[in-house]
């Protein structure tokens, strides 16, 4: 790479980072009361609660994997709610 293309990667890096804040910032704050987005965007908060459902910690592991299968919420299917709830259970 040359060092123009070099100064136009670290720019359009910063860009994506400064963009990345700005709308991040908000959405935390906002995303922090249900009420908030079920106003805003009401089909959003739904599947939250299964979410959380399947990423309670059981007493065993069989319990835990029934809770991760099924959840009961098959509006949009399991490899949705999955890799959603992986995401959130580091944060749990």
């Amino acid at each position: 790479m040359s060092l123009s293309q070099k100064r136009i990667f670290a720019l359009l890096l910063f860009m994506a980072a400064a963009a990345f804040i700005i709308f991040a910032l908000p959405n935390a704050v906002a995303s922090k009361n249900l009420a908030m987005v079920q106003i805003f965007q009401p089909d959003e908060a739904a599947p939250l609660p299964y979410v959380f459902q399947m990423i309670t910690p059981a007493p065993s592991l069989n319990l835990a994997l029934r809770h991760f299968v099924f959840y009961e919420y098959y509006y949009y299917g399991f490899p949705f709610f999955a890799s959603s709830a992986l995401l959130v259970l580091p944060l749990q």
